[in-house]
């Protein structure tokens, strides 16, 4: 056979892919899956008291523009997504249901934030709904703990047993970054589904 026969001759998919295996992510491109990329922030909404009662949700939003201005564009919190339709007629059952549905639906990584002050029994329960019904995810998750915290062993339980990194933070710049370096772990993760 000829070099120029040779050159005509057609392999099969699998041939190629074995010589040629696929890129490294470029940077262009890493923007646009940086951009694609639907990261559910998970965190409490209410002060565990009466006094600060939007401070903790003010945390969050603050947490998620930071995410999209470094290039997180589709970062959520469970609050960005429409209450229609109703899923329930009473209120609390309501964002049960729309929490659960999200979350098996929705994102490609979840940030789970504890923070100081705040109710947390929210998203205890939403990693346990996570690690019951799609323990898959937890691989592509993160625990950012605000430092002298003590979770439960509830909580506990699951990081141990899918061997989840627990990232403490003292300041909200350090919860910042750490949420920055989960997201690029995420999508360096799911980088080919994106």
């Amino acid at each position: 056979m000829g070099l120029e026969s040779y050159n005509r001759v057609e392999f099969p998919r699998f041939v190629h892919v074995a010589f040629h295996p696929e890129p490294k992510p470029q940077l262009a491109d890493l923007s646009e899956r940086k951009a694609r990329l639907k990261t559910l922030i998970l965190g409490p909404y209410r002060s565990a008291t009466p006094e600060g009662s939007t401070i903790c949700m003010s945390r969050l939003e603050r947490l998620r523009t930071y995410l999209k201005s470094s290039g997180y564009t589709n970062a959520k919190l469970m609050k960005d997504f429409p209450d229609v339709p109703k899923f329930h007629q009473e209120t609390a059952t309501h964002f049960e249901v729309k929490s659960k549905q999200k979350i098996l639906e929705w994102p490609t990584g979840l940030l789970f934030v504890f923070l100081r002050s705040c109710d947390i029994s929210g998203v205890a329960c939403e990693l346990t709904f996570v690690d019951d019904k799609k323990p898959d995810l937890l691989n592509s998750s993160a625990v950012l703990v605000e430092k002298s915290l003590n979770l439960s062993a509830m909580v506990k339980g699951p990081l141990v047993r899918h061997e989840i990194e627990v990232n403490n933070f003292e300041t909200e710049a350090d919860l910042n970054e750490f949420a920055v370096g989960a997201c690029m772990k995420i999508l360096y993760r799911n980088y080919w589904q994106i």
